[in-house]
């Protein structure tokens, strides 16, 4: 009984140490500790919750691109998405793993590490839209993303 309780313990640690993500309501990210994790720009809060929705939590740089950089020109938008990516590295791979892996033609978010509140069960969502409040100015690709996600979530 003991080797069972200690176990136990030890899984409910492991679960602990994840990051937490809420996608359902205003966005918030939470680190392992608890500790919330402050995103400054609305781009790298849409980069976070784009992977975090991914089927592998991986997408390519040019799609990322696309959906939020796409009224500029390539060479601009390519910079911009380069720039909030290593600002993104740097909030959330201070740990021992990182979160965000950054490769040359892909981005990806370790689903490993974090718990998403969006991508739980339908009967265990809490109350809140999609990324409550959230809009990115101009960008249609990510409106219709966001469209798409809200419709989707819906059903």
């Amino acid at each position: 009984m003991l080797a069972l309780g200690a176990r136990t313990n030890s899984v409910m640690m492991a679960a602990a140490k994840r990051f937490s993500l809420g996608l359902l309501g205003p966005f918030r990210l939470l680190r392992p500790e608890g500790e919330r994790i402050e995103i400054p720009s609305k781009k790298g809060v849409a980069v976070v919750a784009m992977l975090a929705m991914a089927r592998d939590g991986e997408r390519t740089r040019g799609w990322l691109q696309d959906k939020l950089w796409g009224k500029r020109q390539h060479a601009e938008g390519r910079g911009s998405l380069r720039r909030e990516l290593s600002n993104l590295r740097k909030l959330l791979n201070d740990g021992a793993e990182p979160l965000l892996i950054c490769e040359r033609d892909r981005v990806r978010l370790r689903l490993d590490l974090i718990d998403i509140d969006a991508r739980l069960e339908p009967q265990q969502f809490r109350a809140g839209e999609f990324l409550e409040g959230m809009d990115v100015a101009g960008e249609d690709g990510f409106e219709e993303w966001l469209r798409e996600q809200r419709n989707a979530l819906a059903r």
